[in-house]
């Protein structure tokens, strides 16, 4: 009986494991836009964005974490997304620095 709280608990940490790295990389990002310096996090962005897609798919297998996991998952897209229209929108203003 024990393994099988086990096995509950360990997608639900997952899913706000997910949550909070995604919660996470969106703040440095936001902190690194505003403030106009380059924070040490954002050398590992791409491993916080990786690790949150990673615990994502793993909460999104159990029915009561799925929405914690979909959760996190649609951050890390986010974040995918909001890097490439910021590129490409600074590479159409100056395409050669």
């Amino acid at each position: 009986m024990e393994l099988g709280t086990l096995k509950i608990r360990i997608f639900q940490w997952a899913g706000w494991l997910s949550v909070i790295v995604g919660l996470f990389a969106l703040a440095m990002l936001n902190i690194s836009l505003l403030s106009g310096y380059d924070t040490p996090f954002n050398d590992r962005f791409s491993l916080f964005i990786v690790l949150s897609i990673l615990f994502g798919t793993l909460a999104f297998f159990r029915r009561t974490s799925r929405t914690l996991g979909l959760w996190g998952i649609a951050l890390a897209i986010f974040l995918i997304l909001f890097m490439g229209v910021m590129f490409f929108l600074g590479w159409a203003i100056v395409p050669f620095p």
